[in-house]
């Protein structure tokens, strides 16, 4: 069986949401509790889609966006490394086989194949 390589794709994942908030392009974000621009993503959905380009050499295979992506964005880093590495971990048991149940921390996926 292929080792997951949480690591490395933990890394690549704070470095690319790292780039998305760190833009002089991007919008700032206003301040104003309890108005609409309260309730916005740090990064949206659609920003993060280019993320399965740079995880899919680890990977070994292509991945589709849909089994990654959250719907609606995501509101900082943690939320998005912390959605994303277990779906990955997840495809990867899936793609290349594991007896063991994986390690999850609140909020993640098990996965329990065999």
């Amino acid at each position: 069986m292929r080792k997951f390589p949480g690591k490395e794709l933990e890394t690549i994942l704070r470095d690319f949401y790292t780039r998305k908030t760190s833009s002089p392009l991007k919008r700032k974000r206003t301040r104003m509790p309890g108005s609409v621009f309260d309730i916005q993503p740090e990064v949206s959905s659609q920003e993060t889609t280019q993320i399965v380009v740079e995880v899919e050499p680890l990977m070994g295979f292509k991945v589709k966006t849909r089994d990654i992506i959250k719907p609606g964005g995501y509101r900082n880093i943690d939320e998005f490394v912390s959605y994303t590495l277990p779906r990955l971990e997840r495809l990867h048991n899936i793609r290349y086989g594991s007896s063991a149940r994986t390690n999850t921390r609140r909020g993640e996926i098990s996965v329990n194949v065999r």
